[in-house]
């Protein structure tokens, strides 16, 4: 190893590596702090530069918003003739008789009492009318006017009071609009005829379309029909929110809602009277003897296989799914040839989910919803 390498080899930081094989780097080392500083203060310049660029464009953005609403009241009216008398107030008064006969054409409903007009730049002899500014009294006032502006045999005759920013903004549109006519490509108008025959087309094969679907629904079986069906009511079956109980006190909570409806349905429901039943005759006598039933797991399994697996679950919880696949069948059986032998039935087999629909009427009302489950 020669003696540099020596060295190197024996030097344990990259600092003194550098101090040893570059005499210049020593200087240039105890600069870097200096550098660092620096850049360290650039960043925060350019930060500093950052927010203050945002500071200005939401303080530009503010004051356009501040601007268009002052503006807002207001309408330019031009082609007005102007009156050659010397005095200002018979000026200002046949300005504001120019300005009443126009705006009355334009729209009978925006009163044109207590109005402020005035005449922007100044008078020269021999050049076009001023244009008038009027101050409406209102912001709906304004907006009446421009509206219904096409009455006028020149409406363009009335304009909104823009501020520079709009009127900078529409004149590159109308720039755009000019360069973009000039190379080649067609007028708004082409455009706007070509897409309504290509949209009166997509609407007549559309119309079509659900014709054939809707002449197909009943072969494609119950499912798809009703799934069409609902699809096409617009008033979806929900629980309302508010409901009125019997002392016409409105309740708002899940509970309490449910509670008046249960209420109400318990009440308009109709027991058959026991007494009324006939009575059979004692001297009939049965023929046949009815065997017992059986219920067994291969007739349990059967009557699971038919039921259609989109049917909605009861109280249980328990979905057809479930049923067809998870292998119970004997348990059901074993619960069923109970209940038939003790003549008792579960509680769950005689509760249903009842859904409240809702009829026509007052919707507070529970009387007109019908129970559905």
């Amino acid at each position: 190893m020669s003696p540099t390498e020596v060295g190197v080899f024996e030097l344990k930081t990259i600092a003194r590596v550098v101090s040893f094989l570059c005499v210049d780097c020593k200087s240039l080392m105890a600069q870097i702090p200096n550098i660092m500083k620096q850049l360290e203060e650039l960043t925060k310049e350019v930060h500093h530069l950052r927010l203050r660029q945002n500071m200005l464009v939401t303080e530009g953005a503010i004051q356009e918003l501040a601007e268009r609403t002052k503006r807002a009241n207001n309408i330019i009216i031009y082609d007005v003739p102007e009156s050659t008398s010397d005095k200002p107030l018979q000026r200002q008064g046949h300005d504001k008789e120019e300005c009443r006969k126009i705006i009355t054409c334009v729209s009978k409903k925006v009163s044109c009492d207590n109005v402020k007009l005035f005449r922007l730049g100044k008078f020269q002899a021999g050049a076009p009318p001023r244009p008038i500014k009027v101050v409406m009294k209102s912001k709906n006032d304004a907006i009446e006017i421009l509206r219904n502006k096409t009455k006028l045999d020149k409406p363009s005759n009335i304009k909104s009071d823009q501020t520079a920013m709009q009127r900078e903004y529409l004149k590159y549109l109308r720039d755009e609009l000019e360069n973009r006519t000039n190379n080649g490509e067609q007028g708004s108008d082409k455009i706007y005829k070509e897409y309504r025959k290509l949209n009166n087309k997509l609407t007549n094969l559309r119309r079509t379309a659900r014709a054939v679907y809707e002449n197909q629904l009943l072969d494609l079986g119950p499912k798809k029909f009703y799934s069409y069906i609902r699809q096409q009511i617009t008033s979806k079956v929900s629980t309302p929110n508010i409901l009125r109980n019997s002392n016409g006190q409105s309740v708002t909570r899940s509970k309490d809602v449910a509670e008046v409806f249960a209420e109400h349905f318990s009440n308009v429901f109709e027991r058959e009277p026991l007494e009324e039943l006939p009575a059979l005759d004692p001297n009939l006598r049965a023929t046949e003897v009815m065997e017992d039933i059986m219920f067994t797991e291969s007739k349990v399994q059967a009557a699971i296989k038919e039921m259609n697996i989109d049917s909605s679950p009861g109280p249980d919880e328990i979905p057809v799914h479930v049923l067809k696949n998870c292998g119970i069948d004997s348990y059901l059986a074993s619960v069923m040839q109970k209940s038939y032998d003790k003549g008792v039935l579960p509680y769950l087999w005689k509760t249903a989910l009842v859904t409240p629909v809702y009829k026509k009427g007052n919707k507070l009302d529970p009387a007109n919803y019908r129970p559905i489950s």
